[in-house]
């Protein structure tokens, strides 16, 4: 599990804890479905569309569902096939005016929307965060933030995710930058 979730977990415990003064019991929503950890299908429902997880290991990864006994991996399974089938039926209005050309402003407002939608949940799982500085032609000029800031990965996170996801939800042929006065001076 990464820290980033455990670090998570233990935020909303103290936020919970200092709205109630840790005298109210903390209630599970949802039906358990990996009783190891106590972990709801509402968790698990949740985990998997803010970071487009696909297996039942990377719900594992993420939650701990599934991580004790086993024995609620194939509940956990259904779980990601409900989720991502629900991304398909929605998957072709996601992608509007992907066909034809596009003016600066739709171009712009699509970046945009694929970095909310799919680039900043994945950036975000790990601490990090991104944010649109410019658009130049088919130039797009990003900033990291948070841990992302002072990642070295920075670069292959900047192809292999931002560009690639750019690329298919916006124009095949743009590419991504880092900006070069992250301070702004």
């Amino acid at each position: 599990m990464h820290c980033s979730v455990m670090g998570r977990e233990a935020l909303e415990a103290a936020i919970e804890n200092y709205r109630t003064g840790g005298k109210k019991k903390h209630e599970l929503q949802g039906n358990v479905i990996c009783t190891c950890f106590g972990v709801t299908d509402r968790e698990i429902e949740r985990v998997i569309r803010e970071n487009d997880l696909t297996t039942v290991e990377q719900v594992t990864n993420y939650c701990k569902a599934g991580g004790g006994c086993g024995g609620c991996k194939g509940e956990i399974g259904k779980i990601v096939e409900k989720v991502q089938g629900e991304k398909v039926k929605l998957a072709p209005a996601a992608v509007p005016g992907r066909a034809g050309k596009l003016t600066n402003i739709q171009k712009i407002q699509m970046i945009q929307q694929t970095i909310n939608e799919q680039i900043r949940p994945a950036l975000r799982a790990h601490g990090g965060n991104i944010e649109l500085i410019d658009v130049e032609g088919n130039k797009v000029i990003v900033a990291f933030r948070g841990m992302c800031a002072q990642c070295t990965l920075t670069e292959i996170t900047m192809k292999d995710l931002v560009e690639a996801k750019l690329r298919e939800f916006v124009a095949d042929d743009l590419f991504v930058e880092e900006d070069e006065d992250p301070a702004g001076l």
